[in-house]
């Protein structure tokens, strides 16, 4: 069964938009799958072949490209592994011609969107090529380590799903900005060591379209619009997965993330609405589902669902936020995107829950035109409060969240008076690529007794994050700042949304480990109407572990395990993440941010 929930009827144009169109290369047109056992068609004019090979030392994997061009005489092609679908921070490969007209492969990295900086050391090797096939397409074969050990470089992992950039344009002797055609990211496993786990099945769930009620999208570079909505579920229903839909196809591609935020109440608006939300509103600020292109589908684990309908600890209302990317300012466009979930009324085992991590501090001042400030204070989530919690909780996602000059992010976990592996780290964080990751080691959980410390790192005077002179203050808006981490994991724990410190001219080094509709607080303000922040009623939150001591622990610091300890692109202190200690990020090398 598949319900669509909007105020309209999709147009027939839309509708047409929706159709697949045909693909102008394909996979293993112009390889062999011998060669090349792994191949996916990222985009109708792109296929990305691969092959693992172990002969080499060290282990390296070889690409075939195979890309449709046919609109440029003398193409350039680029190809990177990125933290989250920009440029970035993303290790990034470029088939171009050097200064003697000779085809190469640049291995080059971004910093943010622009022209790519050449690596120090030459990682990446052409095979073969680049030959034309046919009167389209552009084929050639290229290979690197899977890791090379090189600060400019990205480790490949195994069993990890990259997000994965590709662009095209003309010009490979002075690779000339591409069109926003032609470009695109995905998400791809490139060096597979287990057997995958069978691809989702959506013919064995319901679904259900939460989309856009065709929406006029404006004529402005960036927009981010929103629709409350309520979903016409009468029982409890868990979402077991969620896909994008959009209403374009190929070169009008106007979408670029789209996220649902849970209400935990029906919202003080109509259903169906459309209004501007940057910042959202307060009524609706829990993050359920997030989306991008390229992303597919994203699925909960087997024994998990995100519990949708009525009653207490579910979510019925939600407002849907779709962030439009409209550069070249086309203004006669009817959007019908949004997302498509998903639901069994079969209940899993397990409810998906949220667990907001971070920084609560409305009193840290970034300064203005300083080169890197380092957030003043730990989020901390201490073991006062994870101590409440009544069993492990198994880690989904991270989803970091910061404004525009936030520049990198962690969550890191403290256990028996030992750091061990982060549950996440963004090192090149983008606004404007915001998006879950899975956690650093898939099977992480949080046990009680657990600290967890999250912090931010800010660059006020890089062109690329809102370069600005004036002093930025912490705030909901664009032009403040935040330090939060969105955590899914499951089971849900009823009780507590929070764990995070609080202003600190507020609470003295305390955090909040508690939820919206938490009942120890909802008595307490019962029993002191005339305030939540008053001495009686701070001490009778203490008193029912709804404010809990957060100081930073005494802890041993992860060390490093491998030769490959190298520094960030930025200088130093820049990335330090923690007080005197050493992060280190799990890969196949562990990389020292400091």
């Amino acid at each position: 069964m598949h319900l669509q929930l909007s105020l309209t009827a999709r147009a027939a144009a839309a509708v047409a938009l929706l159709l697949p169109s045909v693909a102008a290369t394909a996979c293993y047109a112009n390889f062999n799958e011998t060669e090349f056992p792994h191949c996916s068609l990222i985009d109708n004019n792109f296929a990305l072949h691969w092959a693992i090979n172990n002969a080499t030392s060290p282990a390296s994997i070889v690409f075939g490209v195979d890309v449709n061009a046919s609109a440029f005489s003398d193409p350039w092609v680029g190809l990177g592994i990125s933290e989250n679908g920009g440029m970035s921070g993303a290790d990034l490969w470029i088939l171009k011609k050097n200064a003697t007209g000779s085809y190469v492969i640049q291995d080059s990295y971004a910093l943010t969107a622009g022209y790519p900086i050449p690596d120090t050391h030459q990682d990446a090797q052409l095979l073969e090529g680049p030959q034309k096939k046919g009167d389209s397409n552009t084929v050639f074969k290229f290979s690197r380590p899977l890791d090379t050990c090189d600060q400019e470089d990205a480790t490949i992992q195994s069993d990890f799903r990259h997000h994965i950039i590709w662009a095209f344009g003309e010009s490979a002797d002075s690779v000339a900005k591409h069109d926003v055609k032609n470009r695109g990211n995905t998400q791809l496993v490139l060096h597979p060591t287990k057997t995958p786990p069978p691809p989702f099945n959506k013919a064995l769930y319901e679904s259900i379209d939460i989309v856009m009620p065709s929406f006029h999208v404006p004529a402005q570079t960036t927009n981010y619009n929103c629709t409350h909505v309520a979903l016409p579920f009468s029982t409890k229903r868990h979402v077991v997965a969620f896909e994008g839909i959009s209403s374009f196809q190929g070169s009008l591609d106007l979408v670029h993330h789209i996220v649902m935020w849970a209400c935990p109440k029906a919202p003080n608006a109509t259903v169906g609405d459309v209004y501007e939300c940057l910042p959202q509103p307060d009524d609706c600020q829990h993050i359920t589902f997030v989306w991008a292109p390229g992303a597919g589908v994203t699925e909960y684990p087997s024994d998990a669902g995100f519990p949708a309908g009525p009653g207490d600890g579910n979510f019925l209302y939600y407002s849907l936020q779709v962030h439009y990317n409209n550069p070249t300012l086309v203004n006669d466009v009817v959007d019908q995107s949004g997302l498509r979930l998903y639901y069994t009324d079969k209940l899993r085992e397990n409810d998906i829950g949220m667990l907001l991590l971070g920084d609560d501090s409305d009193d840290f001042v970034i300064p203005g035109n300083s080169p890197d400030f380092t957030s003043t204070r730990d989020g901390i989530c201490p073991a006062t409060c994870t101590n409440q919690f009544a069993t492990d909780l198994k880690v989904v996602f991270n989803f970091f969240h910061m404004h525009g000059l936030g520049y990198n992010m962690s969550t890191r976990v403290i256990r028996d008076g030992n750091e061990i592996t982060p549950l996440g780290i963004r090192k090149h964080y983008d606004y404007h690529f915001q998006g879950s990751s899975v956690p650093i080691n898939p099977l992480a959980v949080i046990k009680p007794g657990d600290t967890l410390i999250t912090k931010c790192t800010y660059i006020p005077t890089d062109a690329s994050h809102a370069n600005r002179s004036a002093n930025t203050t912490y705030g909901a808006g664009t032009d403040a700042e935040m330090c939060f981490n969105f955590l899914t994991y499951y089971p849900a724990m009823p009780g507590i949304g929070s764990c995070m410190q609080m202003s600190s001219a507020k609470s003295n080094n305390l955090a909040y480990c508690s939820s919206d509709h938490d009942p120890r607080v909802e008595l307490i303000q019962k029993q002191y109407p005339n305030g939540t922040m008053k001495k009686e009623s701070m001490q009778a939150m203490k008193d029912a572990g709804v404010l809990v001591n957060a100081s930073m622990p005494v802890f041993v610091a992860l060390k490093e395990v491998s030769q490959c300890a190298l520094t960030d692109q930025k200088a130093s202190g820049v990335v330090e993440i923690g007080v005197s200690v050493s992060v280190a990020l799990f890969m196949v090398c562990l990389v020292y941010l400091m």
